[in-house]
C-alpha cells in the first residue's frame, strides 16, 4: 500500500515539474509573447453604467450618457464648448455597446507594452466610480495593447494592470465612436403623452390639440377632430426614421431649410420638436433633407420622402365625420328653427322622456327626435367639405339648436336638402367664427328621414 501511494506522488510530481517547464517564459525572446497568459476582464455592470467618454488628442470628446429622462433614456453629446452638440441615443445600441465592453478578455500581461496611446475610453457607474481603458496605436496580431485604470468615487486610482485585447474593440469605440450609436427617431414619445401636432406647407395650415373629450383642430378654426384621423397622424410621426444623419456642413449641399417645403411640430410631455423639410436629398427625389430640433438636440437627416407624403396639412382630413360630440344625457332642451331663426319646435327631456309645448310628445316625435339627435352625435357622415368665407354658403332650410339643464348651448347646426344621383342628402353646416362653414353631408336612411322632418317642422307657422 505504502508503495504504491509513494509511485502516485512520483507520478503526479513529474506531471507537475513538466508543466513548469512548459509554461516558464523563454527569457530570450519576445516578452510580449512570452508571458504565461492570463485572461482577466473589465469589471463593468452593464446595468450601472451611467457615462462613457471617448477622448482622442485633437479631437472633440464624445459621452453617451443617460439622460435622466427614464431608466432606459440616453443621449450622445459631442461638440465643443462653444457649439454643444447632442442627439438621443439608442438603447439598444448602448446595451450592446457596454454589453460588448464588459464581456471582454484581455490578456493580462506583467508589462507595459503601450508605447503610443491612441485614445481612451472611460466608463462610470452609478456609485460614481470609473474605469479607464488607454488603448494602444500598434496592433499585432489582432491584438492592441490597453492600461486599464481602476478609481474610486473620488477620482483615485485603486488598480493598474495592462494587457492585451481585440484590435476590433479599440476599432469600435475609438475609431468608429458613439455618433452611429444615435437613435434613427425623430420624433420620440408614445401617443398617448402627444398633446398637440401642427402641419404647415405652403398656404395650408392645420393645427390639432387633444383635450379631455379626445382631438380639436384649433387652426384655422376650431372644430372637432376625426380621433382615428388624429392618431394615424400622430403614428406617422412618431413611426418618422432618419435614413442617416449629416454631420458635416461643409458637403456643399444645399438643404433647402430657408425655404422649407412644410414645417411640422409636436408637442408631448417631453416638449416640443420641429420639423422643417427641405429640398431632396438625392438625384432620384426619393430622399429629403429635414432639420429636427428637438429638447434633446438637434440635427440634419436625409428621410425619406414617401413616409413625408403621408403627411397631410388640410385641416378638412381631420374634420370629425360626427358633427357633435354632444351626448343625449346632457341636452335637456332641442329647437328647431325657421330660416328667420326662430324656434318653431321646442322639445324639451326629463325623467319621463320628450316633451312638447308641456306635453308629452307622441311616438312619432319621440322617434324623429331621437332619430335627428343619432344623425348628430352618433352617425359618421359620407362628406365633410369646408367652405371658405369667399364662398357661397350652402343653402339652408332652417337650423338646430341644444341646450343643456343650465341652458348652455352645446351645439348648434344649420340644415338643407339636395339631391345627388345618389339621392336626397341631408346638409348639416356649422358656421366659423372666421368665417366660412363646415359642411357634413349624410346621406344615410336615416340621415334622409331626419332632414324630410326638420324641413316639414320649420316650415311650420310660428305661433
Amino acid at each position: 500500500m505504502q508503495i504504491r501511494t509513494i509511485l502516485l506522488w512520483i507520478i503526479i510530481a513529474g506531471v507537475l515539474g513538466a508543466a513548469v517547464v512548459l509554461t516558464k517564459p523563454a527569457r530570450d525572446g519576445n516578452p510580449a509573447a512570452t508571458e504565461a497568459e492570463a485572461w482577466r476582464s473589465l469589471a463593468i455592470d452593464p446595468a450601472r453604467v451611467v457615462r462613457i467618454t471617448r477622448s482622442i488628442s485633437g479631437q472633440q470628446d464624445q459621452t453617451v450618457e443617460r439622460s435622466g429622462a427614464g431608466g432606459e433614456a440616453w443621449i450622445v453629446r459631442w461638440g465643443s464648448e462653444e457649439s454643444p452638440m447632442s442627439w438621443p441615443a439608442d438603447p439598444m445600441r448602448v446595451r450592446a455597446g457596454t454589453r460588448n465592453l464588459s464581456t471582454q478578455k484581455i490578456s493580462e500581461t506583467e508589462t507595459n507594452t503601450l508605447s503610443e496611446p491612441a485614445g481612451t475610453v472611460r466608463v462610470v457607474d452609478a456609485d460614481g466610480r470609473d474605469i479607464e481603458i488607454t488603448f494602444g496605436s500598434t496592433a499585432g496580431g489582432g491584438l492592441v495593447p490597453v492600461r486599464v485604470d481602476e478609481r474610486d468615487p473620488t477620482g483615485i486610482v485603486q488598480s493598474r494592470w495592462f494587457g492585451r485585447i481585440q484590435t476590433q474593440v479599440r476599432d469600435a469605440f475609438l475609431t468608429t465612436g458613439f455618433l452611429p450609436w444615435r437613435s434613427n427617431e425623430l420624433f420620440v414619445g408614445v401617443p398617448a403623452q402627444i398633446r398637440s401636432v401642427s402641419l404647415d406647407a405652403g398656404s395650408h395650415h392645420v393645427e390639432l390639440q387633444r383635450d379631455p373629450s379626445g382631438w380639436i383642430i384649433t387652426s384655422p378654426f376650431v372644430s372637432m377632430a376625426e380621433p382615428e384621423k388624429a392618431e394615424e397622424l400622430v403614428g406617422t410621426l412618431l413611426g418618422l426614421e432618419s435614413l442617416g444623419f449629416v454631420d458635416s456642413s461643409d458637403e456643399g449641399i444645399d438643404a433647402g431649410f430657408e425655404r422649407p417645403i412644410a414645417v411640422v411640430s409636436m408637442t408631448s410631455e417631453g416638449g416640443e420638436t420641429w420639423m422643417r423639410i427641405g429640398s431632396q436629398a438625392d438625384m432620384g427625389g426619393q430622399q429629403v433633407f429635414a432639420r429636427i430640433n428637438t429638447p434633446a438636440g438637434e440635427a440634419i437627416v436625409r428621410v425619406l420622402a414617401e413616409n413625408l407624403a403621408k403627411l397631410t396639412p388640410t385641416p378638412e382630413a381631420y374634420i370629425a365625420r360626427i358633427p357633435s360630440r354632444t351626448a343625449l344625457s346632457d341636452i335637456s332642451r332641442l329647437e328647431i328653427l325657421a330660416v328667420d331663426g326662430k324656434p318653431r319646435l321646442v322639445a324639451t327631456r326629463s325623467m319621463g322622456g320628450w316633451s312638447i309645448d308641456g306635453s308629452p310628445a307622441t311616438l312619432q316625435y319621440r322617434e324623429a327626435i331621437d332619430r335627428l339627435v343619432q344623425v348628430l352625435t352618433v352617425e359618421p357622415a359620407s362628406g365633410v367639405q369646408v367652405l371658405g368665407a369667399d364662398t357661397e354658403p350652402s343653402e339652408s332650410m332652417g337650423g338646430v339648436r341644444a341646450f343643456d339643464a343650465e341652458g348652455n348651448l352645446l351645439m348648434r347646426f344649420g340644415f338643407g336638402l339636395d339631391s345627388s344621383d345618389a339621392g336626397l342628402r341631408l346638409l348639416m353646416t356649422e358656421d366659423l367664427d372666421a368665417g366660412g362653414q363646415i359642411l357634413w353631408i349624410c346621406t344615410s336612411d336615416e340621415a334622409r328621414g331626419t332632414g324630410a322632418w326638420l324641413t316639414a317642422m320649420a316650415s311650420r307657422r310660428a305661433p
